[in-house]
């Protein structure tokens, strides 16, 4: 994770100065991973397994901003060594958070 943590810093403070790079990065990173969790939910929605007035898209874009928070932020920038003991459970209750009826 230190790795990962290290390499976003050196990343977002790149594309500060670039901004064609930081367009690439975000549709090949982020973007990608929102198409694809869009494409999950709008699979969900169309099937009945997700009931939500949002759509699919907002959706992503609100578990995506669950997952990460304020805990991912003051990890990168350094004020916490860890963001999460349990990445799984703390996944689990983002999903439900979002998804409670």
């Amino acid at each position: 994770m230190a790795t990962f943590i290290q390499l976003d810093r050196t990343i977002h403070e790149v594309a500060r100065r670039n901004p064609d790079l930081a367009k690439r990065f975000y549709e090949n990173a982020y973007g990608r991973e929102h198409d694809d969790i869009t494409a999950v939910l709008q699979h969900g929605l169309d099937e009945g397994f997700v009931v939500h007035s949002a759509s699919a898209r907002d959706l992503a874009d609100h578990l995506i901003s669950i997952w990460e928070g304020l805990r991912f932020v003051r990890t990168r920038l350094g004020v916490d060594e860890m963001q999460f003991e349990d990445p799984e459970a703390r996944s689990t209750h983002c999903v439900k958070t979002l998804f409670r009826r």
